[in-house]
């Protein structure tokens, strides 16, 4: 019966266990979905205990050097960006602009196309004239056509 019991016993605390461990799988889990819902960008805590003698240093730690640079690149980032903006206040529209390009390309020839004043080559203008085949214009008059 003390067997019994013992066995008993250590059934309860088995079952006890297991349900910590679980408790424990659902908690580790539920980190891992906080974490993962967390953005990218977010400082990341060390849960880890640090080493004896280690330095403790915050992961947001940005210098008086790097801050100072980085507020200097923004104010010129700032002046050229009002530079710009001044710039652009100033400008005439761009329609004005088009019809001084379009005004002062009017009359003159492309430069990159060459001047013909006809074909080059006599041959190649038969393949452009209308075909004369009578017997191609009864076919296309049969198709109700009226090319002929």
């Amino acid at each position: 019966m003390r067997g019994e019991a013992n066995g008993e016993e250590q059934r309860h605390l088995h079952d006890a266990e297991e349900e910590g461990e679980e408790e424990e799988r659902v908690d580790a889990q539920r980190q891992r979905a906080q974490r993962a819902a967390r953005p990218s960008s977010a400082p990341q805590q060390q849960r880890s205990a640090p080493a004896p003698g280690a330095v403790m240093r915050s992961v947001g730690y940005v210098g008086k050097h790097r801050l100072s640079a980085a507020i200097a690149r923004l104010d010129q980032e700032l002046q050229s960006l009002q530079k710009e903006l001044d710039e652009l206040e100033t400008m005439k529209p761009a329609s004005v602009a088009c019809q001084e390009v379009i005004s002062s390309t009017e009359g003159k020839p492309d430069p990159l196309l060459p001047i013909t004043s006809g074909p080059e080559n006599a041959s190649w203008e038969r393949w452009f004239q209308r075909v004369r085949s009578s017997r191609s214009n009864k076919w296309w008059a049969s198709k109700g056509s009226d090319f002929s």
